[in-house]
């Protein structure tokens, strides 16, 4: 038996079935012929094979025994049955035909009266149900690798039912780009926001992916950097070598190629170089960095400078560039980030905006802070405090070019002063507060051996000056910032035991909650430097308990 079909009209089609059999008038594939061969449908018509054919009432009838059950509708009552079949009722005429308006009520009303319990859930009033991330999120809430597998193991990637999915891009997809798209989205999006919560938008959702998605370059250093966070999760078996090696080689050959102009450079091409500077940073590759750097100043230099660059992607260019500049303690490569929007202690309403806390101006002016540095640390001190006020009211968003600006400005300008001696007060406070900063702008800032050429810069500054330059809170602030960064670095005991001296010299300075207290009274965000500070406070307690065994 050949094949039944259906046609569709090119116009909307509404498909109602019928329980009985079909008309055995029709031909085998279910068009009226006409003398010439020609369906009398438009020749734009569709014929849809069906895999089950209807039977027929010429088919050959069987006995009680041998008959099957039909096929039951969906929705219909158990018990009940119907053989499909359906009639099209969009043809105006058609539709108002009274035969077809019978069918289709008589049809419905057999339905409904005829299931009880559709009838009774029917008259049920409709709850919502959860969502899906509704249920997960108490699951997930405080366990960071649960988070991250839900994230990377999404039944639905970007993507995935969209064009993303092989179509509509300029450039070919793979299949294994969706694992690094949804990771890229899914985490580290937030790594690079790590407030992201607290902000209206976050730049890499709105405006870098969106981008990436129109240049293969960006698009593939935007995956590159996904392969990267993915070696390291906690149990990943992903190998950063496999998954760089198939993204780099032909990014790198992109580049290449397109290089060979600097006058002919988009922007999406300094973002995909602006992302392996940054990979460069999270690597130590200082020499790589500066290489990328370089290149960077040079295209924006012929652009017309950074102002010709879009604002969406001025912070991420300037991010790449203070950031490597913090962790080599070096002077950065592009010219300041223009001011678009005003500091973020702005959003709060003048008679709520805090002022710098008094303990902290005492403890400055002690130290007897030259203008510049002074007027940064003020300035320090309004951004972590307004940053401590937004994140406990959830009424407050704070815009992300606005907090991007505030940060990478107070990096910029403390990188520029290089004037001070190596081994002194101001040092260790300059080094201090680029510490600080960057404890607050990244997701991983005390992972182990990032920091460690400004640790041991801060070491030396501190041994060089003496000790009573400083006022005891002054001198636990600059320890506990140097010793959260000192992780997996040889300067970690010394910070350690500085601090279990100091707590003999001040034995106010002895508990948790008196260190806690002092260390909120400079430069303090409550989310982020809580837990480390804590861990590390036990961390001298154990050290205090070894030596005096």
């Amino acid at each position: 038996m050949s094949l039944q079909t259906i046609i569709l009209p090119p116009g909307p089609l509404v498909l109602v079935h019928k329980g009985w059999h079909h008309d055995s008038k029709d031909s085998a594939d279910g068009l009226r012929q006409s003398d010439t061969g020609k369906s009398k449908r438009s020749l734009n018509d569709v014929s849809i094979p069906v895999a089950k054919p209807l039977l027929s009432k010429s088919a050959p009838k069987r006995s009680r025994g041998e008959r099957t059950r039909p096929q039951t509708a969906l929705g219909a009552a158990p018990g009940r049955t119907q053989d499909w079949l359906f009639v099209d009722a969009t043809d105006p005429l058609r539709k108002r035909d009274p035969g077809v308006q019978k069918l289709v009520r008589r049809h419905v009303m057999r339905d409904y009266y005829g299931d009880p319990e559709s009838r009774e859930k029917a008259k049920k009033p409709r709850t919502k149900s959860p969502t899906a991330s509704a249920v997960v999120a108490p699951r997930l809430e405080g366990d960071p690798r649960a988070m991250l597998k839900e994230c990377l193991l999404s039944r639905n990637p970007p993507g995935s039912a969209t064009s993303l999915y092989g179509g509509g891009l300029p450039f070919a997809m793979k299949p294994h780009f969706h694992k690094l798209m949804n990771f890229y989205i899914a985490q580290i999006a937030r790594t690079l926001y790590p407030l992201h919560d607290t902000m209206i938008f976050n730049p890499a959702h709105k405006f870098w992916f969106p981008l990436a998605l129109t240049d293969e370059a960006l698009f593939r250093a935007l995956l590159y950097v996904s392969a990267l966070g993915l070696t390291t999760l906690p149990g990943s078996k992903a190998s950063a070598s496999e998954d760089s090696t198939s993204l780099t080689r032909p990014l790198f050959g992109l580049l290449s190629r397109r290089l060979n102009d600097l006058s002919k450079v988009s922007d999406a091409t300094i973002g995909a170089i602006s992302c392996l500077a940054m990979v460069a940073t999270m690597h130590g590759n200082k020499e790589e960095w500066s290489m990328h750097l370089k290149g960077m100043a040079e295209m924006i230099r012929i652009k017309g400078g950074l102002s010709a660059i879009p604002e969406s992607l001025q912070n991420k260019m300037c991010r790449a560039d203070v950031e490597g500049a913090l962790d080599t303690l070096s002077t950065p490569f592009l010219e300041p980030l223009i001011r678009t929007q005003p500091a973020i202690s702005s959003i709060l309403p003048p008679i709520e905006v805090p002022p710098p806390s008094t303990d902290f101006l005492h403890i400055l002016a002690f130290t007897n802070l030259d203008l510049p540095l002074l007027n940064i640390f003020v300035d320090l001190s309004r951004f972590t405090e307004t940053l401590e006020y937004a994140i406990n009211r959830s009424e407050i968003s704070i815009h992300p070019r606005a907090f991007d600006e505030d940060a990478v400005l107070i990096q910029y300008n403390l990188l520029h002063l290089l004037d001070y001696e190596k081994f002194g007060t101001l040092e260790a406070c300059r080094l201090g507060a680029l510490l600080c900063v960057k404890s607050i702008t990244r997701a991983t800032p005390f992972a182990p051996g990032t920091s460690s050429t400004i640790v041991s810069r801060l070491k030396l500054a501190l041994e060089g000056a003496p000790a009573d330059e400083r006022l005891p809170y002054l001198d636990l602030w600059l320890l506990y910032t140097g010793g959260l960064a000192s992780q997996g670095t040889s300067e970690r005991a010394w910070f350690k035991y500085k601090l279990a001296e100091l707590s003999e010299l001040e034995p106010e300075l002895s508990s948790w909650i008196s260190i806690r207290n002092a260390l909120k009274g400079c430069l303090w965000v409550e989310s982020i430097h809580e837990r480390p500070c804590r861990q590390l406070w036990e961390e001298v307690n154990e050290f205090r308990a070894t030596a005096v065994g």
